[in-house]
Formats: structure tokens, sequence, C-alpha cells
């Protein structure tokens, strides 16, 4: 098993930065008038995933890191809430690829977390 070097090397970020060129594929599909609605509010939350990990990562504290994650797994629950809220309003718009997307990443940040709040003890 290879080690992760730098913030682009973890599967946590590559996942994250999958799910926001996705979003911007899926938010092409809504109508004209949800551009600076959900249209812009999905992309942002979805783009701040990946970029909030790599400042975190950058912080140089692994406190700066779990809190950049943290604020990661807020974004997933914003997001998951605006493909639920687009999901009713235009019930043509399948939500459920973006919806099973949101749980890749969110399998890849969890056990991260869990790992740098209590990583293994030395012998």
């Amino acid at each position: 098993m290879t080690k992760t070097t730098t913030y682009k090397d973890a599967p946590a970020w590559r996942q994250a930065m999958q799910l926001a060129v996705e979003m911007y594929g899926f938010t092409a599909q809504l109508p004209a008038l949800e551009r600076l609605n959900l249209t812009l509010q999905l992309q942002q939350a979805a783009v701040s995933i990946p970029t909030r990990m790599a400042a975190g990562s950058r912080s140089g504290s692994k406190n700066g890191l779990i809190s950049a994650l943290e604020d990661s797994l807020i974004s997933l629950a914003q997001i998951e809430t605006l493909l639920i809220i687009a999901g009713n309003l235009y019930e043509t718009l399948d939500v459920q690829p973006m919806l099973e997307r949101l749980e890749t990443v969110e399998a890849e940040i969890r056990p991260l977390m869990q790992r740098l709040k209590n990583p293994p003890k030395k012998i």
C-alpha cells in the first residue's frame, strides 16, 4: 500500500473532485430559472469540498485538516438537501446517481477523519 504524500493523492480528495465535476453536468439539466438558486448553491457546495480538504491539508495542523473534513461533511448534507429539493421540484430529474456519489465521498471522508482523530497507538 502506498502512503499518501499530498492531498491530491488522497482517495477522499479525488472522490470529492469527481463529485464537483459531476455536479456541473447535473446542474446543466436544471431549468435556466434555477441558475442563481439551486444551480449556484449545488455547484458552490460541491466545489467547496475538495477546496476545503486542500486548504485543511495545507494548514499545517492535524486539527486544521479535521476541521476541513468536518466542514466537508456539512457541505455533503447541504448538497443532499438541495438534491432532494430539486428532485421534488422537478420530478423528471434523476437525483439518485448524485445521491449515490455523495455516499461514496462520505465513505472516504469518515474513515479518514477517524484515523486522524484516533491514530493507531505505537507499540
